[in-house]
């Protein structure tokens, strides 16, 4: 599978072993190329030594911990990366070697990597999210920010390398009344919300709204934001910071 312009290629493989020796063989898989094996959850970089972005690596090569694959060799891998990102998404998989040589540190070594994803696609990231009390009137408020393109909060995550999972750290509300209104046999309907919507959506559950409705909410965007291990109370004002609440006005 190509990509457009110059971005890094993808290709797929059924074994990292497979995978491995076509890098080694073939002349048209380039260095930073993205070689992704569903099968065995391994998500990996071509290279002469082609290396792994995932904890499992099969038969790929992995990077010392200190080694950031987003600036080794003057950022050559860089681009490969941001496809890689994109590929856990679709497939996922988290990228925990991207965050092996991370510290405890929140200056000047912190690190926030954005991206951006569907709801669809934040169930396979997360399949789990924090216990959380919802209202009706919460989701409803939630589900109608994404019905009316609002942007929704952003999402803030930090790698559990011991589970290899990404863990919620501010935003899993929100996510939680998306997901619990989109459930199959869902009970929760649409209340009177702040903005008027089309005829057919108040009252409504998800599995009655129309295609376009259910369609929309699956895809609307969020703003995820990776973070190194870091204090509650950081994560905290980072989110109060990125909803433009930085403190009080002099």
């Amino acid at each position: 599978m190509s990509s457009e312009n110059n971005e890094p290629k993808v290709w797929t493989f059924s074994s990292t072993g497979e995978a491995y020796g076509a890098v080694q063989c073939r002349d048209d898989i380039r260095d930073g190329d993205v070689l992704v094996i569903e099968r065995e959850q391994v998500i990996g970089i071509a290279d002469t030594w082609p290396f792994a972005l995932t904890e499992n690596h099969g038969d790929l090569h992995t990077l010392k911990d200190h080694v950031d694959p987003r600036t080794w060799e003057d950022g050559k891998y860089a681009p490969g990366v941001i496809v890689a990102e994109r590929e856990a998404a679709r497939i996922g998989v988290p990228l925990t070697r991207l965050d092996a040589a991370a510290t405890e540190r929140f200056a000047p070594d912190f690190d926030l990597r954005g991206s951006r994803y569907t709801v669809e696609q934040t169930e396979r990231l997360l399949p789990e999210l924090p216990a959380v009390n919802l209202t009706a009137e919460y989701v409803t408020r939630v589900v109608e920010s994404a019905l009316l393109r609002i942007p929704l909060p952003p999402v803030i995550v930090s790698v559990d390398t011991g589970r290899h999972t990404y863990v919620v750290r501010s935003g899993g509300a929100y996510l939680s009344a998306l997901r619990e209104f989109c459930r199959e046999g869902s009970k929760y309907r649409l209340t009177g919300g702040e903005f008027e919507l089309p005829d057919g959506f108040p009252g409504a559950t998800f599995a009655e709204l129309p295609g376009w409705g259910r369609i929309r909410i699956r895809e609307a965007n969020v703003r995820w934001f990776q973070v190194r291990p870091v204090p509650d109370a950081l994560v905290e004002n980072l989110a109060r910071r990125m909803c433009g609440w930085p403190g009080e006005v002099a």
